[in-house]
């Protein structure tokens, strides 16, 4: 049930479909399984051999029962090459923020906000949230500094596709200390600079990731979305 997502996704998608048709033709092979072997122990039971025309009967519900378990196969083999709708769920779940650092904002017009998962020392999942500007955001760079311990400071910079209101997800993203970190944002628009912005935030102790250099993230985002607001910041 975890795999399929919920009770629901057992009818709205189509892997559940295929969890409950297995189910069912399982339930069925069981059933047949244990009326042939009722069936034929009562009868040689009271006959001690097997006439011919039992046997023949046997033989054709062990057919019967060695298709059906073929189709069970068949089935599983399908679910496998399918995309179980609950991997989505969980991994949405794991990439939401459990740490929120802002909204931060000034008075040049940038308002933001920048969330971890799971806000532990080790890899994380970074979410940066922009507000404002609406639109016109021509460049936009994070930088996390350590403050506690001496480890490669993080450098962030977001795609020009994201041009104002909307939502970087960058995956991986390696702390490798515990303990307090300074986040610093810069960002220029089409009317020049917007300033700057500057918090704290403290992640909890987690693993240690070894990296060549600490103040590489990937390359390409995991998520970027962009919404225009059409009636203004």
């Amino acid at each position: 049930m975890k795999l399929v997502g919920g009770f629901g996704n057992l009818f709205s998608t189509g892997y559940g479909r295929l969890a409950l048709l297995k189910a069912i033709v399982s339930a069925v092979v069981i059933y047949v399984a244990l009326v042939n072997r009722t069936t034929a122990a009562a009868r040689l039971g009271r006959l001690g051999l097997m006439p011919a025309r039992l046997a023949f009967r046997l033989r054709r519900a062990i057919g019967t029962e060695l298709t059906i378990g073929a189709l069970v196969l068949v089935l599983t083999a399908w679910m496998v090459g399918s995309h179980p709708p609950g991997l989505d769920a969980s991994a949405a779940q794991r990439s939401k923020p459990t740490l929120i650092v802002g909204p931060m904002t000034n008075s040049a017009g940038l308002d933001l906000e920048v969330g971890f998962a799971p806000a532990l020392s080790g890899l994380n999942t970074v979410t940066i949230t922009v507000d404002k500007p609406a639109t016109g955001l021509v460049t936009l760079v994070v930088q996390f500094d350590p403050i506690d311990q001496y480890v490669e400071s993080i450098v962030i910079e977001a795609p020009t596709t994201l041009t104002g209101r909307g939502e970087l997800v960058v995956e991986d993203v390696p702390f490798n200390a515990p303990g307090r970190w300074k986040v610093t944002v810069t960002g220029t628009g089409t009317d020049g600079s917007l300033g700057t912005l500057e918090s704290e935030f403290t992640l909890a102790p987690g693993t240690t990731v070894t990296t060549a250099d600490q103040s590489t993230v990937p390359a390409t985002p995991s998520t970027v979305t962009s919404v225009v607001d059409d009636a203004g910041g």
